[in-house]
C-alpha cells in the first residue's frame, strides 16, 4: 500500500506499539530534534565514543532525509521518530551490521564503508526504515536495529523496494507524475532536495514522460532553450535515447544543434526513425565523441553484443527469436548508415576502427559477424 500521511494515528491502529515506539510518542513533546528546513547534515556523534572500523568519521556521519514531490515541508513523524532513535542507538545499529557482515562471511574492504543514514519515507508500525551506506560500497537496509537486507552499490531501486515490501513496510511513492516546476515552501523559504531535482530535471522529463505539447509551447515562449541539456546530454540527445521522435522532428526543424546525437540513436534503442530524421537534416554522419567513436563504432559494439547475448541463449537452450530481430534491424540500421556516408575505418583514440570493434567476438559467430562485415564495409 502506498500512502503519504504525516500523522501519528496509523500507530496507533495497529493495536500494538512497541517498547521504542511507546517511549518516543510518550515523550514527543519533550523531542530534541527540530526541523528547521534542512534535508541533509552531519549527525555529530563524538559525544556516543563510538568506535567503529565502519565509520568513515569518529566525529559525525551524514544524514539524509528522504523526500517526495508532495507539498509536505517537513519529514514524516515516523522520521523523525527514527532518527531520534538513531541519536541514542547509532552504536547498537552498527554493531548489528558488523554482526550481519561477519555472519554472511563477507569480504568487507579494509577501509571504513559506511558515511551516509537515510531516513527512508517508507516505515512499518510508524517507524522509518534506514538505508546506511556509501557511495562506492555495501548499504544496509536496517529496521530499528534489525538488517533486512544487504547488497552491494549497484541494483539499488529495485532490490531495495522488493525487500520493504517482503518486510511489510508501508511504501510511499509519486503518483501520476506530471513534471512542473515547483517554488520554495512558504515556511522555510526553501526547495525541498526532490523539488530541486525535479526542477533541474523538469525539460528532460517532459521528453521522457512524452508531454510533447507542453514542450513544444514552453519552447515556442522562448522558456525553453532548443539546445538546452541535462547532466550534458542535449534535449535533442535525450529524446533520440529515449525515442521520442516527435521531439526529435520537432528540435530539428527548430535548428537545433545535433553533434553527437546520432549516438544516442544507437544504444539499445537503435533508433532507426530518429537516425532517418537526422540525416535528412545533414548530420555529420562521422562525427567523433570524446572517445573518437564514430556512431558505427557504437553499432558495431552494439552489434557485438547481441551474439554474445544469442550464444548465451543457446547455451541455456533458451528462444533466440526476439535476439535474431535485433541481430537483423542492427546490421540493417549499419547497412543504411554506410549507404548515407558513415565511415567503418574511422579509428577511436585507441586506434581501433568500427570493424575491429565489431570483430572481436570468438567462438560460433566469429565468421558469421566477420562476414557480415566484410560484405557490407570496403576492405582497406
Amino acid at each position: 500500500m502506498y500512502v503519504r500521511n504525516k500523522h501519528l494515528s496509523s500507530v496507533y491502529t495497529t493495536g500494538f506499539l512497541s517498547p521504542i515506539q511507546h517511549d518516543l510518542i510518550s515523550n514527543q513533546a519533550m523531542q530534541k530534534f527540530q526541523f528547521k528546513g534542512t534535508w541533509e547534515f552531519d549527525m555529530k556523534i563524538t559525544h556516543l565514543a563510538i568506535s567503529s572500523d565502519l565509520l568513515t568519521s569518529s566525529d559525525s556521519i551524514k544524514i539524509e532525509f528522504e523526500d517526495d514531490l508532495s507539498d509536505e515541508q517537513e519529514p514524516l513523524n515516523s522520521q523523525i521518530m527514527a532518527y531520534e532513535y538513531l541519536e541514542q542507538k547509532l552504536a547498537d545499529i552498527l554493531e548489528t551490521i558488523e554482526e550481519h557482515i561477519n555472519k554472511r562471511e563477507i569480504s568487507v574492504p579494509l577501509t571504513p564503508i559506511l558515511d551516509k543514514i537515510s531516513i527512508l519515507l517508507s516505515s512499518k508500525d510508524g517507524f522509518s526504515y534506514y538505508l546506511v551506506g556509501s557511495n562506492d560500497s555495501f548499504q544496509f537496509l536496517v529496521y530499528q536495529k534489525e538488517v533486512i537486507y544487504m547488497e552491494r552499490m549497484g541494483n539499488k531501486l529495485g532490490s531495495i523496494q522488493n525487500a520493504l515490501k517482503k518486510d511489510g513496510a508501508t511504501l510511499i511513492g509519486n503518483h501520476d507524475f506530471v513534471p512542473r516546476k515547483y517554488s520554495p515552501g512558504p515556511k522555510y523559504n526553501t526547495l525541498k532536495p526532490a523539488h530541486q531535482k525535479a526542477n533541474e530535471a523538469f525539460e528532460v522529463n517532459l521528453i521522457r514522460w512524452k508531454h510533447n505539447d507542453r514542450f513544444k509551447q514552453l519552447v515556442e515562449q522562448k522558456e525553453i532553450d532548443i539546445n538546452g541539456s541535462y547532466k550534458n546530454l542535449s534535449f535533442l540527445s535525450n529524446a533520440c535515447f529515449v525515442s521520442n521522435n516527435e521531439i526529435v522532428s520537432f528540435l530539428l526543424e527548430q535548428g537545433a544543434a545535433t553533434d553527437g546525437a546520432l549516438h544516442w540513436c544507437s544504444y539499445w534503442n537503435n533508433n532507426k526513425k530518429a537516425i532517418a530524421l537526422l540525416i535528412e537534416k545533414g548530420v555529420n554522419i562521422n562525427f567523433q565523441n570524446d572517445f573518437g567513436w564514430t556512431v558505427l563504432h557504437r553499432q558495431a559494439h552494439e552489434l557485438a553484443g547481441l551474439y554474445q547475448q544469442k550464444n548465451r541463449a543457446l547455451n541455456a537452450k533458451w528462444e533466440t527469436q526476439s535476439t535474431d530481430e535485433k541481430i537483423k534491424d542492427r546490421k540493417a540500421t549499419i547497412q543504411f548508415l554506410i549507404k548515407n556516408g558513415a565511415d567503418p575505418y574511422i579509428k577511436d583514440k585507441m586506434g581501433r576502427n568500427a570493424v575491429q570493434v565489431g570483430t572481436h567476438l570468438t567462438g560460433v559467430f566469429a565468421a558469421e559477424i566477420e562476414a557480415f562485415w566484410s560484405g557490407n564495409a570496403e576492405v582497406r
